[in-house]
């Protein structure tokens, strides 16, 4: 599984691996096997959104708690 949050929905979420390698590829970051821990893509529009394409795709690190 790999986390996901959208822009547009407003929500985070998770998402296959199949779906995270897909939108990681986008961002111009590709992962072989299992999405690297500490990192979650983020995105304008998903798939949860609709027939929209996704657009706008940032693999990012998930920000250390205090």
């Amino acid at each position: 599984m790999a986390y996901l949050f959208c822009r547009g929905y407003g929500l985070m979420g998770e998402i296959t691996e199949k779906i995270g390698q897909r939108l990681a590829r986008e961002a111009g970051t590709p992962f072989d096997g299992l999405l690297l821990h500490g990192i979650y893509i983020e995105t304008d529009e998903c798939p949860f959104c609709g027939d929209r394409p996704t657009n706008k795709v940032e693999v990012n690190a998930v920000p250390e708690s205090a």
